[in-house]
């Protein structure tokens, strides 16, 4: 101690401060360090749980990426079966207007055919008359008289006969 005196240092003081400084280090270490030793461990695990949780964010979207592209390629082959469906269904309508078609074409075919053989028969039915008129005409003519009904009648029908023979 008498040291210390020789070197002017009082150890009553030197104890005294040796105290306060004990003092100060408690009072900050249980005010100051121990919160922002805990403000720093807070920060450090939400950091840590941020980072996690952008981890399992990451993950989600990966998944939800997966996901997106497969309802994407289900979208694509649905639409694509209801094309051809579509296409399926336009191609047996357009069968079936075809054959509907077709059927109403020989329909008219037939009913233009039926009407002309109609027509036909009416005009053939007009050459007769007018040709047994004319073969009555010249056979009055011809023979120059009167023809009971019973020889016209025969007449006519011979010359009728052999006209559509030709």
């Amino acid at each position: 101690m008498e040291l210390l005196t020789k070197l002017g240092i009082d150890w009553r003081l030197l104890i005294a401060q040796l105290v306060n400084f004990l003092i100060l280090v408690l009072i900050l270490y249980k005010f100051l360090y121990k919160p922002l030793l805990k403000m720093l461990e807070g920060r450090k695990e939400k950091i840590e749980k941020g980072l996690r949780d952008a981890e399992q964010l990451g993950v989600e979207l990966e998944k939800t990426k997966e996901l997106q592209a497969a309802e994407i390629q289900k979208a694509k082959q649905e639409s694509r079966a209801i094309i051809e469906e579509a296409e399926r269904r336009a191609e047996a309508a357009g069968a079936e207007t075809k054959l509907k078609t077709k059927a109403e074409v020989e329909k008219l075919i037939s009913a233009a055919k039926n009407q002309i053989i109609s027509e036909k028969e009416k005009m053939m039915a007009e050459v007769k008359k007018e040709a047994i008129e004319l073969v009555l005409a010249t056979a009055k003519k011809v023979v120059g008289k009167v023809i009971d009904n019973k020889v016209n009648k025969e007449l006519i029908e011979n010359t009728i006969h052999e006209t559509t023979k030709r």
